[in-house]
Parts: C-alpha cells; sequence; structure tokens
C-alpha cells in the first residue's frame, strides 16, 4: 500500500478542515399554489362524489351568471372561479395553475400571488358581466380567468424588470408569452363554449395589478410617486368597473331571463310571460324563451299563442324531440277558422 503524502491531500483536509459537503439542489416548494389546487379539487370532488343534487347545488348558487349578480349575489363575482364543468376542463385548469402559478408564486411571493390571482377571476367576471347583455345568456364557471391573469402578471414582469432580467429569460418569458395567448385566443374565437370575455377580463387585471407592485429582491424599476399613482389608477379603474358591472341591465336578455323564472318560481304567471315576451322582442331566437312561452300558454288553455311559440321554437331546432312532441300535443286541440 502506497504511502499517502501531503501533496495528496486537498486544501481543506491540509488544513485540518473537514471537506465541504457536496452542493443539493432543493426544489422551491410552493404551498399556496399547491393549497389553492387542492381546494379547485376538493370542490370538483364534493359535486361529482355528492351527485347531480350538490353539483347542480354548487352551480346554481355559484357560478357567474349576470341576472343573480343583478340581483345582488355578488359572491358569485368570485365563486365561479373555483367550479369546473367536468374532468378535461378541470384537469386543463389544474396543470395551468400548477406550471404558471409556481413560477408567479416564487416570483412575486404568496400574498402578491394569491391577491393577483383572484383579481384576475374578479375581473373575468367583471367583464364577462359587462358583456352579458349582447351576448346570449350564459352561466361561466372555471379558474381559466385566474390563470390568464397569472400570464398578464408574468407579462408585467418583463416589461417592468426588463432591463435587469437576463436576455435569455426574456426571449423565453416573451416565447411563451406570444404562444400561450395566441393558442388560447385563436382557441376561444373557434369555439363558441368559451368565456373570451372572462380570460381578456382576467388578463387585463392580472397585468394591471403586476404593473402596479413590486418584486422582491428586485431593484426598484419606477420611483415610489409614480407608483402609487399607477396603483390609484388602477383601483380607481377596478372600482368602477365593478361599480357599473353589477348595476342590473333591466332591458338586456340576461335580466329577463331570470326575472321571468323568478317570478314563474313565485306562480306570478302574468310577471313571467311579461319578461319572456320582452325578451324576445330583444332576441326572437331565443328557443328556450319561445318554448317556455308556448307551456306557460298551453297551461292557460291559450292554445293558439302556445302554439304560435311552439311553432317558432320548432323552426329554431327542428331536429329536437321535446319541442316536436309539444307541436304534436297541441295540433289538436287547436280549433279549426
Amino acid at each position: 500500500m502506497n504511502a499517502q503524502t501531503d501533496e495528496d491531500l486537498s486544501p481543506l483536509e491540509q488544513s485540518g478542515q473537514p471537506p465541504a459537503p457536496a452542493p443539493v439542489r432543493i426544489r422551491p416548494v410552493t404551498l399556496t399554489t399547491y393549497s389553492l389546487l387542492g381546494l379547485i379539487i376538493t370542490v370538483w370532488l364534493a359535486g361529482r362524489l355528492g351527485g347531480p343534487d350538490v353539483s347542480g347545488w354548487l352551480e346554481q348558487h355559484f357560478a357567474e351568471s349576470a341576472g343573480e349578480i343583478w340581483d345582488g349575489q355578488y359572491w358569485r363575482l368570485v365563486t365561479y372561479g373555483l367550479l369546473h364543468a367536468n374532468l378535461p376542463h378541470l384537469l386543463f385548469n389544474a396543470y395551468g395553475l400548477y406550471v404558471i402559478g409556481s413560477l408567479i408564486e416564487l416570483i412575486y411571493r404568496p400574498g402578491r400571488f394569491l391577491a393577483g390571482f383572484f383579481l384576475a377571476v374578479l375581473g373575468g367576471s367583471v367583464l364577462g358581466v359587462l358583456t352579458a347583455p349582447s351576448r346570449d345568456l350564459f352561466q361561466a364557471v372555471g379558474a381559466s380567468g385566474g390563470l390568464f391573469g397569472l400570464v398578464g402578471m408574468h407579462m408585467a414582469l418583463v416589461l417592468n424588470y426588463r432591463k435587469v432580467l437576463h436576455p435569455q429569460f426574456l426571449r423565453a418569458s416573451w416565447t411563451n408569452l406570444i404562444l400561450v395567448i395566441g393558442i388560447n385566443g385563436a382557441y376561444g374565437l373557434l369555439n363558441s363554449q368559451i368565456d373570451n370575455a372572462g380570460h381578456l377580463g382576467g388578463f387585463l387585471a392580472g397585468l394591471g395589478w403586476g404593473l402596479v407592485i413590486t418584486v422582491p429582491n428586485f431593484p426598484a424599476h419606477i420611483h415610489p410617486s409614480r407608483l402609487w399613482l399607477k396603483k390609484i389608477v388602477f383601483a380607481t379603474t377596478l372600482a368602477a368597473a365593478i361599480s357599473y358591472a353589477i348595476l342590473p341591465k333591466t332591458d338586456s336578455v340576461p335580466y329577463l331571463h331570470f326575472t321571468g323564472h323568478q317570478a314563474l318560481e313565485r306562480d306570478d304567471t302574468a310577471s313571467a310571460i311579461a319578461s319572456f315576451e320582452r325578451l324576445l322582442t330583444l332576441q326572437p331566437d331565443h328557443v328556450e324563451t319561445q318554448y317556455n312561452l308556448a307551456v306557460i300558454y298551453a297551461r292557460q288553455g291559450d292554445y293558439p299563442a302556445a302554439a304560435k311559440h311552439a311553432n317558432a321554437a320548432l323552426q329554431l331546432l327542428p331536429d329536437n324531440s321535446q319541442i316536436k312532441r309539444l307541436n304534436e300535443a297541441l295540433a289538436p286541440l287547436l280549433t279549426e277558422p
């Protein structure tokens, strides 16, 4: 056996100090992102394991719906972000939250990340409700508005700190941002079931939030007085948008649909007919309302009016078996002129 000389020893060993430990890579744990994922998954499981009664109750009381929001159910502006329509919807949003949420939480820290997510959910519903009068009825669920808000926060990061961020990070960030926004925007335009207003509202809210906050341990990118001015503008704009969004749009399709069904629940048939008839003057091709009026008039014995609306519904949906049966049932009840 050869003897070990001092020349064979490392400098630390020659000095009598123990060797330095090998470096260990520690993956940061984003507990807030995981907690938010757990909450969303728990809500979905509760709805599915509880059966149609529970899932229907959750959507009935917590989904985004303009008519109900205009009636004072303001919690829906946020709670819809915890609901999902089906398993693919949940998995898509959960994966997106895991990827982009973990990055944003690490950069901005948990408080700013969580505030940005729920501000984006709020921004998505506000723009959705603002545009509701010009669209067909809708009931929105899903965390995608919050996800687009996190994308907006990422864009704010590269805009605010473009002078100090590494060029490679900037290039990768802009590439990812363009791909995410482009693909989702194109998909939204091609799919009528996508709430594009909710996505856009979430993105704008997240972008605005990111532009008015600072990133811990990053150098200041703006003078404090100008930053406070931005914060005031952002808060004022958001407050104004919320205030206008929750004002009832009484002569709109969503509101008339809501008030019509509310009247039916109170057995106030006259008010229901008034709401539904007014709705059809705004949107004659609203097949659900045509069908509802046909049923209401038939129960009142006004068979000509019932047949008129039943036939209108059949022309809009000629292959619907329920509407066909209603027309067949009404045909013998009509008196010949």
